[in-house]
């Protein structure tokens, strides 16, 4: 297995980048403790799911539950904005929401067990 390191540093820097930027400018809106930056719209936090672009947020609790999952998922479909991530990351092969959020469940089902 070959690693590059110019691609593992440079998306290192643009984690700390926005880890950086979230922190000091958005005032209401920054970002929880981050954990992992599952797509370019979410990132996983010590709070829950995270929106970037358009603050919004989702508890922990709240993903680890199928039913209100399932309730935040046909939420988010209503959202053009979320459709329209979407089909940008499936054209990019990155996670869509769905994606996101799977992983997201799974990652609290086991912190919260």
């Amino acid at each position: 297995m070959v690693m590059d390191a110019d691609v593992i540093i440079g998306k290192l820097i643009e984690t700390l980048d926005l880890v950086i930027r979230s922190r000091r400018t958005r005032g209401e809106d920054q970002l929880s403790p981050m954990i992992e930056q599952l797509s370019r719209d979410w990132v996983l936090t010590d709070f829950g799911l995270e929106h970037l672009p358009v603050p919004y947020w989702i508890k922990a609790r709240e993903l680890t539950n199928n039913s209100e999952l399932e309730d935040w998922r046909l939420h988010m479909r209503e959202k053009t904005w979320v459709l329209e991530e979407d089909e940008r990351a499936r054209a990019a092969s990155e996670p869509d929401f769905w994606m996101v959020s799977e992983i997201a469940r799974q990652f609290f089902r086991k912190q919260l067990a």
